[in-house]
């Protein structure tokens, strides 16, 4: 569940930071790659057991709560203890259109 939003992740997804608060990543956070028709969800849980940094992810699309879908950067690293138990995952996601601005470009 998302503990923690800042102010691009929010005009990335279209979500407010507290009512994303306690959600599933995947229903803030919905990404689906160009060519495939699911979720990246399952990567993001395969990083739990085996305490690995997904490299940047290319051809990804976000969908924003209140528009269309559009191109995104993202990867995703886990957030380990001193035991190597992973506590949680850090996302991080840009518009791939505006090399870092934050402000999502729609896809049509």
């Amino acid at each position: 569940e998302i503990v923690f939003m800042n102010r691009s992740a929010e005009i990335l997804t279209g979500w407010r930071g507290a009512e994303a608060i306690g959600q599933k990543l995947s229903d803030v956070l919905a990404v689906k790659f160009r060519n495939e028709d699911g979720t990246t969800l399952d990567r993001i849980e395969e990083i739990y057991p085996n305490h690995l940094t997904l490299a940047r992810v290319k051809n990804a699309l976000l969908k924003n709560k209140d528009s269309g879908f559009f191109g995104i950067d993202y990867t995703v690293t886990p957030i380990c203890d001193s035991e190597s138990e992973c506590l949680g995952v850090v996302v991080v996601a840009r518009d791939a259109a505006s090399k870092g601005s934050g402000y999502a470009r729609n896809i049509e």
